[in-house]
């Protein structure tokens, strides 16, 4: 149920330096016309849209994109949220500058009431790995690019999860 803001989400989309990707919109069953947003960005963007039949929360519809998925990288971009212009060309250059990566996050801020925007979540370079996300989820999930690979080693969002889903993969 968030139309007011998919607008903008999409809108990011489409200010892609990087723009070899497919879209899929998967609206869990909002009460919302969330199709009527997507259509205005459909001849500009290549989108596929899934409305589920039922709500299943974000995990499973998570998931239900990333099956749908062929590409051999995937990122996620939540409907209140916006990608800096740069966000996939800056994630895929890592990819293919070290086979050996297998998910990019980075920074973000924050909108406050959509007006005014928070300085940057992180003030200096942050190591990510196991023992500091233990203590702290410094994981966006609109920040990270993953490679499929990865996701067919340690499996998908888990589905019983309501919430903290993204940091549980994570």
């Amino acid at each position: 149920n968030n139309s007011k803001y998919l607008e903008d989400a999409l809108a990011s989309c489409m200010l892609q330096t990087y723009k070899d990707f497919k879209i899929y919109i998967i609206d869990d069953n909002s009460k919302e016309n969330i199709y009527k947003v997507v259509k205005k960005f459909e001849n500009a963007l290549n989108i596929c849209y899934v409305k589920n039949e039922v709500n299943f929360g974000p995990a499973k519809s998570r998931n239900i994109g990333i099956e749908m998925g062929m590409g051999e990288l995937i990122s996620f971009l939540d409907s209140d949220d916006v990608w800096d212009e740069n966000k996939l060309m800056n994630s895929v250059n890592i990819f293919y500058l070290d086979k050996k990566v297998g998910m990019t996050c980075g920074n973000y801020r924050v909108w406050v009431n959509r007006q005014r925007v928070k300085p940057p979540f992180y003030s200096r370079n942050i190591d990510v790995n196991f023992e500091t996300l233990k203590r702290v989820n410094f994981v966006a999930s609109g920040s990270v690019t993953v490679r499929r690979a990865v996701l067919d080693d340690v499996g998908l969002f888990n589905e019983n999860y309501i919430i903290a889903e993204d940091y549980d993969l994570w």
